[in-house]
């Protein structure tokens, strides 16, 4: 497991100002403030594609119609970059995920920290902007520990991190271990794939549950 941010990541940590005296919100989006899952399903099925649900791994659970034969490489490639660039900002959002965070902007930072290409951070700042969500944006490549290190280390207050990928909490544990983590998955198809998470100090499917938990969190001592 990596220690070192991706270089397409430090020029965009350059950007965020972190009050180092407020609580701090480390955020996923896919699964967790957006619905990407079903969006792609839709997508898939309009080029006559379906998602299998075998495992949560692209390579191997795109397929077609009419065949049931596993897409090629190359073409899950350029199947995710028109998903990117098509449908990005237009994914639906998880409900309560805008309305959370609005409330929980009234007593700490937010940051969202999503594993996407940096040519598409745009995409994803504006489609998290329509939902009211109009949050910094940093699109991270590889485990998100090195990444969250960078954004807790100087915060002298409670920092959460919310992600549904269990190697994620797996890297933040390891490089960043004071950080709270909650893995919130909001599709129950994809909890079942994924699994808990070991490293999570949370387990959430909802805002209505999730909610409650991180402001406790985030109103604690730095522990």
């Amino acid at each position: 497991m990596s220690s070192l941010i991706h270089p397409d990541v430090l020029p965009q940590l350059a950007e965020v100002s972190i009050d180092p005296e407020r609580p701090l919100l480390i955020c996923d989006a896919d699964e967790v403030l957006v619905r990407f899952m079903a969006s792609l399903e839709h997508f898939l099925a309009r080029r006559g594609l379906y998602y299998d649900w075998k495992e949560y791994d692209f390579r191997s659970t795109i397929r077609r119609h009419d065949d049931d034969v596993v897409v090629t490489p190359a073409e899950v490639r350029a199947i995710r970059d028109d998903f990117f660039h098509q449908q990005l900002e237009h994914l639906d959002a998880v409900p309560g995920a805008s309305d959370s965070l609005q409330q929980l902007a009234d007593h700490c930072q937010i940051i969202i920290l999503t594993n996407l290409p940096v040519t598409v951070r745009d995409a994803r700042r504006r489609g998290l902007t329509r939902h009211g969500m109009a949050y910094p944006v940093v699109a991270n490549q590889g485990g998100k520990g090195p990444t969250v290190r960078h954004l807790a280390g100087g915060v002298r207050a409670p920092v959460v991190f919310i992600d549904d990928m269990p190697q994620h909490h797996a890297s933040v544990a390891v490089a960043a271990g004071h950080v709270r983590r909650f893995q919130f998955i909001e599709d129950p198809r994809l909890e079942r794939l994924m699994g808990r998470s070991e490293d999570a100090h949370h387990q959430v499917d909802s805002w209505a549950a999730a909610l409650p938990l991180v402001e406790h969190e985030l109103r604690q001592r730095r522990w």
